[in-house]
C-alpha cells in the first residue's frame, strides 16, 4: 500500500499545489542568487519560500543562511507576469498595486544561471502563472485532474 504525502503545512485546506519551480531572489544585476527557494503555484496563489539552510559558526553555533521572508501575493492580485528582456532566468510579477518581484527560475537546485534550460523553465512558469492568474488552465484541466 503506497504511502500519500502529506499536503504542506503552508496551504490552506481549500488549498493545492498546482506545481513548484527553483527560484532564487535575484542580485541588483540579476546576474546572481541572493537566496535560493522554491516558487510554488497554488490553487489560489503564487508563494516564494526560501530554503531553510544554516551554517556551522565556530565549535558550537549555527547561523542562518539567507534572510529572506516567504512571500506570497493571490492570484487576483497579480497584474502581470513575464520575462524580464536580456535576462535568460528572470521572472517578474507585477501586482495590481504595482510592486514588482523579481525571481531567478532554475531549471533544477543544481542549474548553472547561464543555463539555457533555464529559459525553457521561466518559460514555462510565465505561461502557467498567467494561465493561473487568467483562469485559463481552470477550464482547460476541470475533469482532467490536478497537475504538477
Amino acid at each position: 500500500m503506497a504511502r500519500r504525502a502529506r499536503p504542506p503545512t503552508w496551504l490552506f485546506p481549500t488549498e493545492f499545489e498546482v506545481v513548484a519551480w527553483t527560484a532564487a531572489i535575484p542580485t541588483k544585476g540579476g546576474r546572481g542568487a541572493l537566496q535560493g527557494g522554491r516558487l510554488h503555484l497554488t490553487s489560489h496563489r503564487l508563494v516564494w519560500r526560501p530554503i531553510a539552510a544554516v551554517v556551522p559558526v565556530g565549535d558550537t553555533g549555527l547561523m542562518p543562511l539567507g534572510s529572506a521572508e516567504p512571500w506570497e501575493v493571490p492570484l487576483t492580485r497579480i497584474a502581470r507576469v513575464g520575462a524580464v528582456p536580456g535576462r535568460r532566468a528572470l521572472l517578474e510579477v507585477v501586482t495590481v498595486e504595482g510592486r514588482a518581484r523579481r525571481f531567478l527560475i532554475g531549471a533544477g537546485g543544481f542549474s548553472p544561471v547561464w543555463s539555457r534550460k533555464n529559459t525553457v523553465a521561466r518559460d514555462d512558469a510565465v505561461h502557467r502563472i498567467e494561465g493561473a492568474r487568467t483562469g485559463a488552465w481552470r477550464a482547460a484541466d476541470a475533469g482532467a485532474g490536478r497537475t504538477t
